[in-house]
């Protein structure tokens, strides 16, 4: 993720049955393994801050933030919702933050 000029670029995330689990699995990695960087922390923090409804999946959709082969809409929303909801509050980046 890079944040410049105002503009926040976030990679393509394809979401399918697999996603959940192999989100958890890179959280716990990087919670026991790097210390040093909350990299997947602050993407899920953020991922979940975009997150709360289905016509916010449908725009992450449209603008090719998001690829769903889940095919149920809601499905996204609960799984961002629920990976975020265990997730303290990272140190953000500072690179994220307006000057």
């Amino acid at each position: 993720m890079t944040y410049s000029d105002g503009m926040f670029i976030m990679p393509i995330l394809n979401i399918n049955d697999f996603t959940k689990i192999f989100l958890k699995n890179i959280m716990a990695f990087e919670h026991c393994h790097i210390q040093d960087t909350d990299i997947i922390n602050q993407y899920l923090t953020i991922l979940d801050f975009l997150i709360d409804t289905k016509k916010d999946v449908n725009i992450l959709v449209d603008n090719k933030i998001i690829v769903n082969w889940m095919g149920d809409v809601n499905a996204v929303v609960v799984m961002s919702n629920s990976l975020g909801s265990n997730l303290s509050m990272p140190d953000f980046n500072s690179q994220y933050f307006l000057q």
